[in-house]
């Protein structure tokens, strides 16, 4: 029944009812024009269509914690990784040969990590998946750059340890493991 207040007519794609805008909230609205649909004949089949038009907004959902503050602190751990030897290359490619090495798409690279990570943190479904593609297309790129390191790095001898090719080598397998790290976690959210 309507308790006082102002009554107002509302029309829906199925049917239109009357419903008093004083006597309850708005998230009842959906229950109240479905229980309505059901009274006027139309039906329980149009009584759940009707609700489930209307209830579609729902919260997003937040993802496994333990998966996001672990793949959070490895993108992080991969960025610093990334920014430490980037600069310790561009130092020694400075001292050797005079010329100083571009680091704004190193620098990109760190902060588009640095970002996805924040998004995997935020435990949001939608921004964490977005920061974890981001993250596996990063890897997947710094996997590409460091290859044509190792494959353009001249061979060293048995007397230099650990070698010109050890150091792209090893930033391969970081890069796979956070592209690994990054993948897997997107199939399981």
């Amino acid at each position: 029944g309507e308790e006082g207040g102002e009554t107002m007519t509302m029309a829906t794609p199925l049917l239109t009812t009357r419903v008093n805008a004083t006597s309850f909230s708005c998230a009842q609205l959906p229950t109240r024009i479905a229980r309505k649909a059901a009274t006027q004949g139309k039906g329980k089949q149009l009584a759940l269509q009707e609700r489930a038009k209307l209830g579609r907004l729902e919260p997003p959902k937040a993802l496994d914690a333990s998966i996001c503050l672990s793949v959070a602190q490895e993108e992080v751990a991969f960025a610093a990784l990334l920014a430490a030897e980037t600069y310790l290359s561009a130092k020694k490619k400075k001292e050797l040969t005079g010329e100083d090495t571009n680091l704004f798409h190193p620098s990109i690279v760190v902060g588009v990590i640095v970002v996805s990570s924040g998004l995997v943190s935020s435990r949001n479904e939608l921004l964490g998946k977005v920061g974890l593609l981001f993250t596996s297309i990063a890897a997947f790129a710094v996997i590409g750059k460091y290859a044509k390191r190792f494959l353009e790095a001249e061979v060293g001898t048995t007397e230099e340890f650990p070698g010109p090719k050890a150091l792209p080598a090893f930033c391969i397998f970081a890069s796979l493991m956070a592209f690994l790290a990054s993948t897997q976690a997107l199939t399981k959210v």
